[in-house]
């Protein structure tokens, strides 16, 4: 009797491991999130962004606050958008069970990826060096960009290169790369193209530098 109640708890156990294999697979999965996302990526039309000017602490500042050159940029980002169809999740030979336990909703992305970024200058400026920047001038190679998380800026066109997408709530940052020298307030449109040729233009942006 007790052999027949082992033999039947053993079979049992066996059963329930099989059960469970799929969802160890597919919590188990070599995705770079851990597992196939269940999640469909959703993405967005971008209808208005918006600029500030941040300084190096992280904190919103008024333009017309002067800061050292290295510790101040403008940051801008999607404002309102419009969601977009989705787009078909990664499907996999694993149960979606175990990836909702690995996996976490993807970010909204968006549909147009920015191509170009241009600054253009209003106010004629002596820099400490003799620089003279002047009225209607493209500055944009004076300054980098990058992710507003990441410390380092790189050119312009060497960050963007062939496009980059913008994430929900995420920035771009944009700041002038060259010590002027002594006090300078830049005056400039700032003119943002995506890659479907629509673009938002920022007029008379001030950036107050030392």
């Amino acid at each position: 009797m007790k052999f027949y109640l082992k033999s039947i708890g053993l079979t049992l156990f066996m059963f329930a491991f099989l059960a469970l294999i799929p969802m160890s697979c597919g919590i188990l999965c070599e995705d770079s999130c851990g597992c196939s996302p269940s999640f469909p990526q959703q993405e967005m039309i971008i209808r208005s962004m918006e600029v500030l000017t941040i300084a190096g602490d992280g904190q919103r500042i008024s333009p017309t606050n002067s800061q050292p050159y290295n510790q101040v940029v403008k940051a801008f980002r999607v404002k309102e958008f419009d969601l977009v169809t989705q787009s078909q999740a990664h499907s996999g030979s694993q149960t979606s069970f175990g990836s909702v336990l690995a996996c976490s909703p993807l970010p909204i992305v968006s549909k147009e990826d920015l191509k170009q970024l241009q600054i253009i200058n209003l106010q004629e400026v002596t820099l400490g060096d003799g620089t003279v920047l002047t009225v209607g001038e493209d500055i944009t190679a004076y300054f980098g960009m990058n992710y507003f998380f990441t410390q380092s800026l790189e050119s312009v066109p060497q960050f963007l290169g062939q496009g980059k997408p913008f994430l929900q709530d995420d920035f771009f940052k944009i700041g002038f790369t060259k010590d002027p020298g002594r006090p300078v307030v830049l005056e400039f449109n700032l003119r943002i193209v995506l890659e479907n040729g629509k673009e938002f233009v920022f007029n008379n942006q001030i950036h107050s530098i030392q």
